[in-house]
């Protein structure tokens, strides 16, 4: 028996950081959205009693540290159901070490392909709890759509899903540890963005200019590399109503009003990076 799940991407349209708390992990405020971007993730029952994850790409899949694999651990000690052996297959097409939440989206997958093979009938709330013991991320990989997340990122807030716009994704050739993005920010004391409740009216009234001129991500803050400003440039200069970084990066994004003009920045900017996508918010 197996069961494929279409794990898709998120962008972070606002992103501010609140405070560190004393055990270690930041307060945030954040409007995240899915993308049309997937990997694909496969789980079929094996006999072995063991947990093996296969990828496409190398992105430390053997290790028992891998999200896939410790959402399967902790499904398996939620439920009380004896792990027959399973086998997790990976297809990736969503850059690592990105900010697009590519490893917490295959362990969301995972943990509902494993839902539906083992008629668990966990709730959907249920399965964002069990995910969030493993990363903060999961729970909106799992509910999907548009949501505004505070606390650590897991205290959701879902918000109607304005799809129509484009979504060009970029990846430059280096990636942005999140630890030390995260270590960067703690020098910048606690913050309060005004343009946040401006990002959440403009999505409501389906405003793609107003969405454009109003995102944000303070981890823009801090980051000393010169080539995230330059894909933002280049993406305003091609029809973008506006640019980010997602998450702690290196992705950078623009949403398009005009469709044409999207695909024309994806191919101009593929003449520059291997690692462009187009794509659009999604609400599954």
């Amino acid at each position: 028996m197996e069961y494929t799940v279409l794990a898709p991407a998120k962008i972070n349209l606002g992103l501010e950081i609140l405070g560190k708390n004393n055990d270690g992990y930041h307060n945030v405020e954040m409007v995240m959205q899915t993308v049309s971007l997937y990997d694909k993730v496969t789980v079929s029952v094996t006999s072995n009693g063991d947990i093996n994850v296969i990828c496409d790409k190398n992105i430390n899949c053997e290790s028992n540290r891998n999200i896939a694999y410790r959402c399967a651990e902790e499904f398996f000690e939620y439920t009380k159901i004896k792990n027959p052996g399973i086998t997790i297959k990976i297809a990736k097409n969503i850059p690592m070490e990105a900010g697009l939440a590519g490893g917490s989206t295959d362990g969301a997958g995972t943990l509902i392909a494993l839902n539906k093979i083992f008629n668990a009938n966990l709730s959907t709330n249920e399965l964002m709890n069990l995910g969030g013991k493993i990363g903060a991320d999961i729970p909106f990989c799992i509910m999907k759509g548009t949501a505004i997340a505070t606390g650590i990122g897991t205290d959701l807030v879902k918000i109607s899903t304005f799809q129509d716009y484009s979504v060009v994704i970029v990846k430059p050739d280096f990636s942005i540890s999140t630890k030390e993005a995260y270590e960067k920010s703690d020098s910048l004391g606690i913050k309060n963005h005004t343009k946040f409740d401006e990002l959440v009216k403009a999505l409501k009234e389906k405003n793609t200019v107003k969405i454009g001129e109003n995102l944000f991500n303070r981890f823009e803050s801090v980051i000393s590399q010169k080539e995230i400003f330059y894909i933002k440039d280049k993406l305003i200069n091609l029809g973008a109503n506006g640019a980010i970084m997602s998450g702690s990066g290196s992705s950078v994004f623009g949403i398009f009003e005009n469709s044409e003009k999207a695909s024309n920045a994806l191919e101009a900017l593929k003449k520059e990076y291997t690692q462009v996508f187009l794509c659009r918010p999604i609400k599954i």
